[in-house]
């Protein structure tokens, strides 16, 4: 209780709306130590108020000073719109010397017939006993790690996985916008029509984000990108104009 706390997705719905109970995916999340845990449950409530999922939460209290594992199972809530949705909760918390009795434990909760995803809060070689064990259940691992001490092993462990495909970093995602905002900026130094090219896709993505999200300044790291891949447009653009 002391790692968890409470979890809530969102607010239990208002009396005379009607609730449905559905899920798109199984979500099994590992998290180590209560700020880590506390980090993947906002993960948690993002992905489910929009993507419907039954979430298996696995919490590992690396302070542990006694052997345990406790499982518990509630439902929530999801979505702000006229007809929430619930769906399972389980969480699961132990010590680190019960990590080899948790897929006795999460197996029979995946949904059958439908994608299972694994959300780890820590590097893959911190949770290596779990993974190991879970990997061969989930279609994709999303790992968010808080730091990264040493690139050069943390390389060397993702290449040694035999499905490494499967593996997906957030904290490279989350540099999507700079890294095809740098791109632009390259194509943009080749030549004049590079630069006319880049501002057709700059252009293509602005009518776009504003179509799907009606606003621009909604991502800040996106805007950013946009307003630099402008200016360094603009810089070119001058430099290249005869004089």
């Amino acid at each position: 209780d002391e790692l968890f706390g409470t979890m809530t997705l969102s607010p239990p719905a208002p009396e005379g709306r009607n609730t449905l109970r559905a899920s798109l995916f199984t979500l099994i999340v590992v998290a180590k130590d209560t700020e880590r845990v506390r980090h993947c449950q906002r993960l948690v409530n993002l992905i489910a108020n929009k993507f419907p999922c039954k979430v298996v939460f696995i919490g590992i209290d690396s302070g542990a000073k006694e052997t345990f594992l406790q499982q518990r199972y509630t439902t929530k809530v999801t979505g702000n719109g006229p007809n929430p949705v619930s769906c399972d909760l389980v969480t699961v918390t132990t010590s680190p010397d019960q990590l080899l009795r948790i897929p006795f434990l999460v197996v029979p909760e995946i949904i059958a017939d439908l994608p299972a995803f694994l959300l780890s809060g820590d590097l893959p070689s911190e949770i290596s006993p779990v993974l190991d064990l879970l990997e061969r259940y989930v279609s994709r691992v999303v790992f968010d790690a808080p730091r990264l001490s040493n690139i050069g092993l943390f390389a060397d462990h993702v290449l040694s996985l035999p499905n490494r495909a499967k593996y997906v970093d957030l904290n490279w995602a989350r540099t999507k916008p700079w890294r095809e905002a740098l791109s632009m900026m390259l194509l943009c130094l080749t030549s004049s029509y590079g630069l006319v090219i880049a501002g057709m896709f700059a252009a293509n993505w602005v009518v776009r984000f504003v179509w799907q999200e009606h606003s621009l300044i909604r991502n800040r790291r996106r805007f950013i990108a946009l307003l630099a891949l402008l200016a360094a447009a603009m810089a070119i653009l001058i430099d290249v104009m005869p004089a």
